[in-house]
């Protein structure tokens, strides 16, 4: 495994709660405000510092930061400003386009990269490079997921997933779809044939060794989505439908966009655990428990793209939305509705509904 200290270690950073702080204040009023009213502000290339307008994959590490993977590099952003890192200033890089992003439990940030790749960057901004083997040199990373006993799976192009925990690494199937990990403990392998299969990692097992689980069929299956609440989000033949291990536990919603034109790109959930879905070309569904959605696009409330490649809902509650040549975009709901216009406002009371 070949080391770099390739990012400097900052202290933690404020920059991205301070910019939000006050809008998270601003929650804590039941002011005036209309559910379905969304801002948006916008990051590209030109105006923003953004090294490149198509974010294909983002997170969020434990001091604050947002980590966005660019075709143009590797972007930190604290809310102002972005620092870039590439195969020009990042010596082990090796790659100027991003593809995947990922916090694991004790701080490491991995990196997907499009033609180079696996690397890991520790939290004292060393970077060494993960040896998956020759199969695995020139494939690129399309999923990454951890379980409860700290092992880190990682399913490839070349449709093998791999396990590392460590610094072993092995293999556990060659015909991988999808992945997923989720609280319960059973990890989930979507497979091209339509089925499911689960299993789990038996505690105090030297070497790794696994217990297998129930096995499902689901058909074409599109994504898979860890709940934060437990369980999982499935979409497959049309449906999205919320799963707990081997059951349904829940409706089963029909795709609301066109199936004939448009896919699944990116999906998270927001702090209710409602699902938010990014497509190639329709935007943005956000739904709610009974099922209804409400979609988010160019014309309203004026995404900068269409086509979405990445999502991310923030610790203070912003939607962070990477569209395919847009730049960066934060969606928030608006909090506060004008009541008055073209007169000064001296002072402010609370209703009995508990509206200002």
């Amino acid at each position: 495994m070949s080391e770099y200290k390739t990012i400097p270690a900052e202290p933690s950073c404020h920059s991205v709660v301070i910019v939000t702080l006050f809008l998270g204040l601003a929650f804590a009023f039941p002011l005036l405000a209309s559910d379905n009213r969304f801002i948006v502000d916008h990051w590209g290339a030109k105006e923003g510092g953004l090294p490149q307008n198509s974010v294909i994959a983002m997170t969020q590490t434990r001091d604050g930061y947002l980590w966005l993977g660019t075709q143009q590099g590797l972007a930190r952003f604290d809310g102002v400003h972005f620092k870039t890192f590439n195969d020009g200033n990042t010596p082990g890089l090796n790659s100027t386009t991003i593809t995947k992003l990922f916090e694991d439990s004790r701080g490491n940030l991995w990196v997907g990269t499009q033609n180079s790749g696996v690397v890991i960057v520790d939290k004292k901004g060393i970077l060494s490079r993960i040896d998956l083997g020759s199969d695995a040199a020139q494939s690129r990373l399309l999923d990454i997921c951890e379980d409860q006993a700290g092992i880190v799976y990682l399913w490839l192009s070349n449709g093998q997933l791999y396990s590392y925990k460590d610094g072993n690494v092995g293999i556990l199937f060659g015909f991988c779809l999808r992945i997923m990990v989720e609280n319960s403990g059973w990890t989930w392998v979507g497979t091209p044939s339509g089925e499911m299969h689960s299993f789990r990692y038996i505690p105090g097992s030297n070497p790794l060794a696994f217990q297998v689980g129930d096995d499902l069929y689901a058909g074409y299956l599109d994504f898979l989505l860890a709940s934060k609440r437990g369980g999982y989000w499935r979409f497959a033949n049309g449906q999205i439908e919320k799963w707990n291990s081997n059951r349904l536990d829940g409706i089963s919603i029909p795709y609301p966009w066109d199936t004939n034109r448009v896919g699944v790109n990116a999906a998270c959930e927001d702090q209710d655990g409602n699902l938010i879905v990014g497509t190639s070309g329709d935007g943005i569904f956000w739904f709610e428990p009974s099922g209804k959605s409400q979609r988010l696009s160019s014309v309203n409330p004026g995404l900068s793209h269409n086509t979405i490649l990445s999502l991310l809902m923030d610790r203070e509650g912003n939607l962070w939305v990477g569209t395919d040549g847009g730049g960066l975009n934060r969606v928030r709901r608006q909090v506060f509705d004008v009541a008055e216009s073209g007169r000064n406002v001296q002072s402010l009371c609370q209703d009995t509904n508990g509206i200002f």
